[in-house]
């Protein structure tokens, strides 16, 4: 299985291409806040890298909050763009999601973006050999608001 993964929930954008289970593309640009100018040459520089078409992408994914507004917007209208085409099926993700399941470590896992004012978006998972679980949704509260979750837990966290 091939998969199109797209991020552009914040500041940074980038794209990723797996196939069975086996990254075989990656690239992020970090100029600010210009997706709509920038992301689908970064899809483009993807498939031609990894020498894909639209066609052969079993998946496209898309980072679905939280985060950028506008950001989100591009994104998904992005790969909704491609897939459609081939009538190729999208799969949204957490952005906190895929922050708890791209770190290799064990524990509780509080993962926050900066939502501005003084606030964050976050969600806590817990992290085993046996891969990442959901203990929370996806939430947004003043910057603190994590806290008392971490205070209740034995063994390691991490913020992240």
């Amino acid at each position: 299985m091939t998969i199109f993964g797209l991020d552009s929930a914040g500041k940074t954008a980038g794209v990723a291409i797996e196939r069975d289970g086996r990254l075989i593309y990656e690239s992020y640009l970090d100029a600010g806040y210009t997706h709509s100018e920038t992301l689908l040459r970064l899809c483009e520089n993807a498939l031609c890298a990894a020498r894909l078409a639209p066609a052969q992408i079993d998946v496209f994914a898309a980072a679905a909050g939280p985060g950028s507004f506008t950001g989100l917007r591009i994104g998904l209208a992005a790969v909704k763009g491609m897939a459609f085409v081939n009538d190729t099926p999208c799969a949204a993700v957490s952005t906190l999601e895929a922050l708890a399941c791209s770190v290799p470590l064990e524990g509780l896992l509080l993962c926050a973006l900066d939502a501005r004012r003084g606030e964050v978006y976050w969600a806590a998972f817990r992290a085993s050999e046996g891969g990442v679980s959901r203990l929370t949704p996806d939430a947004a509260g003043p910057a603190g608001a994590p806290r008392e979750l971490a205070a209740k837990e034995d063994g390691p966290g991490w913020l992240l």
